[in-house]
């Protein structure tokens, strides 16, 4: 039976579920027809701006060269529209290596096993939340405003890190790109080795003075960005926090499957294994956070993955726990079937948009357990009447729960 809390659990996760989905299709709709207004005649600009020099590699792709380097701007249409600017390879074989045109001025190579991606952007509420609470680790380049304005996401080593902006300018060219509009600076990633990343075109992308400033912006960037060579070329090591959120977002929907297909199966006439699940699955959810916070602690991300990982195992632990115990109840279960005449308590259905659900109550008298409700057929429904016996066979249970095991015909 479907109890009002593992009801309540499941409409919860269900609900959260598709208001994230539905936030993102009305979101992406709006980003859209907005972009639209922009987004051609920025484009168009930019072509302008470069004439033949520039190729066109597809109809929202823009390529051309500055200053020796090659750079592309790139239009995403569809669900994840993004408007990118990007510097590809300096003279090296990236992504297994980044190589800047001046490297005999640096006095040594980084050598990482994966991209050492370095993403900034604005400094968000959850960031200060996390560092006010010290669960986030964000390396610190020693001045105070790019500091204060700036958050810097990344598992490269703290040397690389400071490094790259020790210098003044690339600094100021980071902090001069996320005010001209961008949304974040990324460098070292997966697919070039500078990108800049924004919802919209920035205002005046297409024109000339504005372009130059951002170019110039880029090329101060990639002058202080040292020369790396990575074992694992083009990944990037989500970290601990990421993997351990997405670990908790794939059990919380694992037990919402099984708690959705498996509902009728197994069931005890009884309500104290669903009670037991309750109590062990919140109890972990308490005992987990300790746990959680310890291994996710010290990482720049730690604070919203902390926050995603807790919210999908607090229905996830739950509902896994009353479907763990309810199936260990059963599946080793190797009693004596007994056919009993339990009496037909109740009988309802519930119609949906597509289909019928069928339920019955049966009471299967003193010394197996109180009336439950139990998910049925339409078959089985018809032939049911209420305050009338039916034969169903019952067995004792592996944890000492007599669960119901078949309706007879």
């Amino acid at each position: 039976m479907d109890s009002p809390v593992e009801t309540a659990l499941i409409i919860l996760f269900v609900v959260a579920l598709f208001g994230v989905i539905i936030g993102v299709v009305i979101w992406a709709i709006y980003t859209a027809v907005r972009q639209n207004k922009t987004t051609n005649a920025e484009f168009e600009g930019l072509k302008t701006i470069h004439g033949e020099a520039a190729a066109q590699g597809s109809h929202n792709t823009l390529t051309f060269n500055s200053r020796g380097l090659p750079f592309s701007v790139v239009l995403v249409r569809g669900k994840n529209r993004r408007f990118t600017v990007t510097m590809t390879a300096g003279g090296g074989a990236y992504p297994s290596a980044y190589t800047p045109t001046d490297q005999d001025a640096w006095e040594r190579t980084y050598e990482v096993a994966t991209q050492p991606q370095i993403r900034l952007t604005r400094e968000g509420s959850l960031d200060k939340l996390g560092k006010l609470l010290r669960i986030n680790r964000e390396v610190q380049t020693g001045d105070a405003e790019f500091d204060r304005q700036i958050y810097i996401t990344s598992d490269a080593p703290d040397e690389l890190i400071l490094r790259t902006f020790s210098g003044a300018e690339a600094r100021r060219a980071v902090l001069g790109l996320l005010n001209a509009g961008y949304h974040s600076v990324t460098l070292y990633g997966s697919g070039a080795p500078l990108s800049l990343q924004s919802a919209d075109p920035p205002p005046g992308a297409g024109q000339r003075e504005t372009h130059d400033a951002q170019l110039a912006a880029m090329h101060a960037i990639a002058r202080a960005m040292p020369p790396v060579t990575v074992a694992n070329a083009g990944t990037v090591d989500i970290g601990r926090p990421a993997s351990i959120a997405a670990g908790a977002a794939v059990l919380a929907t694992a037990a919402l499957i099984a708690a959705a297909m498996f509902s009728g199966w197994w069931v005890p006439f009884s309500d104290e294994p669903r009670n037991l699940g309750l109590l062990i699955g919140f109890g972990g959810w308490v005992v987990s956070l300790p746990l959680l916070l310890v291994l996710m602690k010290g990482r720049s991300n730690a604070f919203i993955c902390l926050l995603i990982a807790a919210g999908c195992l607090l229905p996830g632990l739950p509902l896994a726990s009353v479907f763990g115990i309810k199936a260990l109840n059963a599946w080793p279960d190797f009693s004596t079937v007994r056919t009993i005449d339990a009496r037909v308590v109740k009988l309802r259905r519930v119609k949906g948009n597509k289909s019928t659900s069928y339920y019955a109550t049966f009471d299967p008298g003193d010394g197996i357990g109180p009336p439950q409700e139990f998910t049925i057929t339409g078959s089985t429904y018809g032939r049911l009447r209420r305050g009338r016996t039916a034969s169903i066979d019952v067995r004792d249970g592996f944890l000492g729960w007599p669960w119901l095991a078949w309706i007879n015909e």
